[in-house]
């Protein structure tokens, strides 16, 4: 039985956490003709460890060109701006923003599409914003070990198993003699 437990585990590779809401890779957004999406490399963000932050914007109508699109870039963290970038262009619909979270924990990522990159904060330059939770995890957290922790128990369990056939033949063995 512990065989089979054990088999199935390593095979079917269970899901790790499950996260209401946010997906580990890949948030899509449509406002108005623009689709945004986002994918982070490694697909679920580490503290600690950098993370490639991938934007793909396309457009449902043609009026709206996918070259050299001003945006700026803000991380928040309960409520408040972490970072901020100066004006990034995007060009050929694709960027890819590396970042570096320091703890884990649920950031927002908000892109702030603009008219033009010369006025950074005024509220007037902002076509629209778009905005990403991210959910960065804790690298020393019992998900890190979790797989560990499984294989020591099926190796338990199996050689409880083998102790308990083994024993029992052992006694048959032992009545016989006797």
């Amino acid at each position: 039985m512990s065989i089979i437990i054990f088999s199935t585990i390593v095979i079917f590779k269970p899901v790790e956490s499950v996260l209401a809401d946010i997906p580990t890779n890949g948030l899509r957004q449509k406002i108005g003709d623009y689709d945004l999406q986002i994918n982070t490399i490694p697909p679920m963000p580490n503290a600690g460890k950098k993370t490639n932050i991938l934007i793909s914007v396309t457009s449902s109508n043609s009026d709206f060109p996918l070259t050299d699109i001003p945006v700026v870039l803000k991380i928040t963290k309960d409520g408040l701006e972490i970072s901020k970038t100066d004006p990034i262009f995007i060009s050929g619909g694709h960027l890819n923003y590396p970042y570096l979270f320091t703890e884990p924990g649920l950031y927002g990522l908000h892109i702030d599409f603009l008219n033009n990159s010369l006025e950074v904060d005024s509220l007037s330059n902002q076509i629209t914003t778009f905005e990403f939770p991210l959910r960065v995890s804790d690298t020393n957290s019992i998900s890190s070990v979790g797989m560990p922790i499984v294989i020591l128990a099926a190796g338990v369990g199996i050689a409880y198993v083998a102790i308990r056939k083994h024993g029992n033949f052992l006694y048959r063995l032992k009545k016989r003699i006797a």
